[in-house]
C-alpha cells in the first residue's frame, strides 16, 4: 500500500484483545470510535525478547516511556 505521496505504508489491524485493552485506558468504548488500524511506515514486527507483534497501543507505550525519561 502507498501513501498519497508515493511512501509506502503498512496497515496494522486492530485485534479484539487490544481494542479491549484500549477501551481501559481511554475510558470509552473503543469500538465508538471506527478505528479499524493505523496506517504506519514501517511493518509489524516481534519483540526480540517476548515474540509479542508490535500493535497501535504499544505506541502509548513508548509515548509514556520517553515522557518518563523526561522528567
Amino acid at each position: 500500500m502507498t501513501d498519497i505521496d508515493g511512501s509506502e505504508v503498512w496497515k496494522w489491524p486492530i485485534s479484539l484483545d487490544e481494542s479491549c485493552r484500549l477501551t481501559l485506558m481511554l475510558g470509552q468504548e473503543f469500538k465508538d470510535l471506527n478505528i479499524g488500524g493505523t496506517l504506519v511506515t514501517v511493518p509489524t514486527a516481534q519483540c526480540t525478547k517476548c515474540g509479542k507483534d508490535n500493535e497501535f497501543i504499544d505506541w502509548y507505550d513508548i509515548c509514556c516511556f520517553f515522557h518518563y525519561l523526561c522528567r
